[in-house]
C-alpha cells in the first residue's frame, strides 16, 4: 500500500470513529439523563453536631445530655483561633458560637430544616463513643417531642479509624463492631419515626468508601449478615468494582467544590449517574452554596456566594442531571463556609433559596431555576468521549508514522 492510500485509510478510520462516538454519545447521554429510579424525590443536608462552647448543658431531664464547658471545633489554636473573640469560621452563625448539645439549638435547627422542606439531616458520625453520636441521640429525642418531619441518618466517617499500622483483621474487626453498634442504635423501636428508613432498612451514608479496600468491605458485610444486620447504604464515590458496589444502594459525592473548581461538575456527576444505573442504585447529585476553607487549611481558592447566584447555579447543574435525590453540602460545616444555616453575614438567604429550590425540584415546575437542556449537558460531558477520540487518534498517528518508516522509498511509493 502506498502512502497516499494509507493516508486515505487512516483518515477514513478517524471519520468513522468520530462519527460512532458522536452518535453513541448523542444517544447514550439523553438516555442516562432521563433515567430515574422509582423512588420519591428527597433532599438531605449534611449536619455537624460537633460544636461546643463554655456553657455546660448537661442534664438528666427532659433529655439526657452529657456535655462539658469546653470549646469544640470553634477553636483551632494551631491556626490562632481563640473563641469567642475569634472563632474558626469564615462566617458567624445567627445563633452565635453555639453548643451542639443544646436541646433548644437542636430544636431550632429541626424547625428551620422542616420549614425549608428538607427531608433529612445526614449527621457526621465518628464512632459509637463519640460526641457526635451522643448529640445525635439528643436530636432524636427532640425530634420525637416536636414531631419533626425531618428524618435522621448517620454519616459514617470512614476516617474514624486510622488504618495506617493496623492489620487487615484489626480494620475488619473495628468496622464490623462500629457498624453493628450503629445498627442497634438506629433500630431502637422508640425512635422508629425519627430515623430514616428505606426498604425497611436504616439509611447510612458512608464517606469516601474507596478509602477501605474491597476485601475489607466484603468481610465486614459478611460479618454483619451473620448477625442479620443490614443497612441501606449511600456510598460516597465508590469504586467501579462490582464486588464492592453490590453492597451499596445509592451513590453520592460530598465534595462539590473540587468538580466546580476543575470545571468538571457535569463530567463527575454524569459519570456517577451512569455507574449508579449500571448497578441499579439511586443517584444523588450534590449542591453547595459556597466554599471557603481558609480558616482550617491552605491552598484552596475560595468560592463566594455571589448574592446566592453560586448556589442557584449549583441547583441548576444538579437538576440538569435529573437526579433521584439531592444532597446539600452542608447545613453547618462552618469551617469550610458551605453552610445554609442562617448567618449574621448572609442572613437566611440560603435557607430561603433552599425552600424554593426544593419545591421546584419536587414539583418539576421551574420559576427560579432553569436546568440545562440535554443538548447542553451533552456538550459538557463530551470530554468523556473526547479523551477516547484523542487516544484513538494518537494510536493511529503512531501507526501511520511507523508504517511510513517501514515503506521503502521508491517510485512506486511516491
Amino acid at each position: 500500500m502506498n502512502k497516499k492510500k494509507l493516508i486515505i485509510v487512516i483518515m477514513g478510520v478517524m471519520v468513522v470513529t468520530t462519527t460512532f462516538v458522536v452518535v453513541y454519545s448523542a444517544v447514550e447521554v439523553p438516555s442516562i439523563l432521563s433515567s430515574t429510579m422509582d423512588v420519591d424525590k428527597k433532599v438531605a443536608a449534611f449536619y455537624y453536631g460537633w460544636y461546643g462552647n463554655t456553657t455546660d448543658y448537661s442534664q438528666a431531664s427532659p433529655y439526657l445530655v452529657e456535655d462539658n464547658n469546653a470549646w469544640w471545633h470553634w477553636d483551632n489554636y494551631q491556626r490562632s483561633w481563640y473563641p469567642p473573640a475569634n472563632a474558626c469560621s469564615v462566617n458567624t452563625p445567627e445563633q452565635g458560637w453555639y453548643d451542639s448539645s443544646d436541646p433548644s439549638l437542636i430544636q431550632t435547627h429541626l424547625e428551620q430544616a422542616e420549614w425549608a422542606g428538607l427531608d433529612a439531616f445526614v449527621i457526621s458520625y465518628w464512632g459509637y463513643g463519640g460526641k457526635e453520636r451522643k448529640n445525635m441521640k439528643i436530636m432524636m429525642d427532640v425530634a420525637k417531642d416536636i414531631n419533626s418531619s425531618v428524618k435522621l441518618a448517620p454519616y459514617f466517617e470512614i476516617f474514624m479509624v486510622a488504618q495506617e499500622g493496623r492489620t487487615h483483621e484489626e480494620i475488619v474487626s473495628h468496622f464490623t463492631s462500629e457498624l453493628s453498634q450503629l445498627y442497634d442504635f438506629l433500630m431502637q423501636e422508640d425512635y422508629r419515626s425519627q430515623i430514616w428508613f428505606e426498604n425497611d432498612k436504616p439509611v447510612v451514608w458512608v464517606y469516601v468508601v474507596q478509602a477501605v479496600s474491597v476485601e475489607v468491605w466484603v468481610e465486614v458485610m459478611d460479618n454483619l449478615q451473620v448477625e442479620n444486620k443490614s443497612f441501606f447504604i449511600v456510598a460516597d464515590r465508590p469504586s467501579r468494582n462490582a464486588e464492592q458496589n453490590v453492597f451499596f444502594q445509592a451513590q453520592h459525592q460530598y465534595d462539590v467544590y473540587a468538580p466546580i473548581r476543575d470545571r468538571r461538575y457535569f463530567d463527575v456527576f454524569y459519570s456517577m449517574k451512569k455507574r449508579s444505573r449500571k448497578y441499579d442504585q439511586i443517584f444523588v447529585a450534590g449542591v453547595a452554596p459556597a466554599y471557603n476553607d481558609t480558616v482550617v487549611r491552605d491552598g484552596n481558592i475560595p468560592v463566594g456566594r455571589d448574592g446566592g447566584q453560586f448556589y442557584k447555579n449549583r441547583w441548576n447543574d444538579a437538576l440538569s442531571l435529573q437526579p433521584d435525590w439531592i444532597s446539600i453540602t452542608s447545613w453547618n460545616e462552618w469551617h469550610e463556609g458551605t453552610e445554609i444555616e442562617p448567618s449574621k453575614e448572609d442572613g437566611n438567604l440560603a435557607l430561603q433559596q433552599t425552600q424554593q429550590f426544593i419545591n421546584e425540584f419536587k414539583s418539576g415546575s421551574y420559576s427560579q431555576l432553569s436546568p440545562s437542556t440535554p443538548s447542553k449537558v451533552l456538550w459538557y460531558v463530551w470530554n468523556e468521549f473526547y479523551y477516547v477520540l484523542i487516544g484513538g487518534w494518537t494510536i493511529l498517528a503512531v501507526m501511520t508514522i511507523v508504517s511510513f518508516c517501514k515503506l521503502p522509498v521508491s517510485s512506486k511509493n511516491l
